[in-house]
């Protein structure tokens, strides 16, 4: 009994020591596990840090790049719409040379025409002695630079009876209009004076067309 006490004396000693020595190691052993997880946490808080630094940095230039490509392209209208301005400014300056111009010519044009116009009227005037001793014939300016014509001696029994027209000169045309009584082939008659330019041939047609008319109606 005594050697069997012994043993199991011995043995518990031995576990005794192997739980003391165990005890011994496994505190620094834990304390180490738990400063590795601690590091092992430390580094994933980081490691998810540095992404989100990451993503964040990411975005950051993406947006100033499409930042800088707004940027470009507006200075690309602005300089477009400088040339615009560039190219409006050039076409206005030419706009009020070449009307300018316009103008002058226009003003000439008119008073050409104005001369040419006087000229006829004063022209058919000198005739108007020879026109009315011959054919009865008036002229008779207006304010509105028009000149009636006025035909007498159509009718037999009231020779002071009036037949007449307005007579007007424009942009070297002649223009027939109030032809009382009308004359159904005015514009025709019109035409071949501005064709012929015979003003004494028109006088006679529409003198003959009065006469022609009046024997008609007697």
């Amino acid at each position: 009994m005594d050697k069997l006490t012994q043993l199991l004396t011995l043995k518990k000693n031995r576990s005794t020591q192997k739980q003391t020595v165990t005890q011994k190691f496994r505190k620094p052993v834990d304390k180490n596990v738990n400063l590795l997880r601690e590091l092992q946490r430390k580094t994933d808080a980081e490691r998810v840090k540095l992404i989100e630094v990451n993503e964040d940095l990411k975005t950051t230039a993406h947006k100033k790049k499409v930042e800088l490509e707004e940027l470009e392209n507006e200075l690309c209208i602005l300089l477009q719409e400088i040339q615009i301005k560039d190219e409006e400014k050039k076409l206005v300056s030419e706009c009020l040379t070449s009307s300018i111009s316009d103008k002058e010519y226009m003003k000439q044009k008119i008073e050409s025409v104005e001369q040419q116009s006087h000229g006829k009227l004063s022209d058919l005037q000198k005739t108007d002695r020879l026109f009315q001793e011959r054919l009865g014939l008036k002229f008779k300016s207006t304010t509105d630079q028009e000149l009636e014509i006025i035909f007498t001696n159509i009718d037999p029994k009231d020779t002071s009876l009036h037949y007449c027209f307005t007579l007007k000169f424009v942009e070297g045309k002649y223009k027939v209009s109030n032809a009382q009584p009308e004359i159904e082939d005015l514009n025709i008659l019109t035409q071949r004076l501005n064709k012929t330019n015979s003003f004494r041939s028109f006088i006679i047609a529409v003198r003959k067309y009065y006469k022609h008319g009046h024997s008609e109606k007697s």
